[in-house]
């Protein structure tokens, strides 16, 4: 009886906090270094806690294995938070992970743990690799859930 009882309320309840939002890039200019990506996610609480993941696109003739990216936000207490990912598109042996969509590879990771996300306030993400502009990668987002 338990059991049904906690099915149905879970089956109730909605994740008003989830949260997803894209960018393109473009495939001519490339991601410059410089060119942060700016997005403002919108929750139904003031607060919300949980996991951000950082969603990639890229070309068959992205010419790397691996995507280091810089993600910052500010906390609940109004401090500028960073962290590095390194998000690993191909295997050792040059075979690109991710999930195939026609020409194009998505790869998705986990970015920022647990992290308490104030409504309005912007998670910016940009590339730190060592060259000035990326090319080949056309899409760039996050999910907040």
């Amino acid at each position: 009886m338990t059991a049904i009882l906690m099915t149905v309320m879970l089956a109730c309840c909605r994740d008003e906090n989830r949260f997803s939002s894209y960018q393109h890039i473009s495939l001519d200019d490339g991601w410059s270094y410089g060119d942060t990506l700016t997005f403002i996610p919108i929750h139904a609480d003031s607060i919300a806690k949980g996991d951000c993941r950082v969603i990639v696109r890229h070309s068959n003739d992205y010419p790397y294995a691996n995507l280091w990216l810089e993600v910052s936000y500010t906390a609940a207490d109004g401090s500028e938070k960073r962290d590095t990912v390194n998000m690993i598109l191909a295997d050792t042996y040059g075979h690109w992970q991710g999930q195939r969509l026609g020409l194009h590879y998505q790869h998705r990771v986990k970015a920022l743990e647990n992290v308490e996300h104030v409504i309005g306030t912007p998670l910016r993400i940009r590339h730190i690799m060592r060259v000035d502009t990326v090319r080949e990668i056309d899409l760039v987002g996050i999910e907040f859930n």
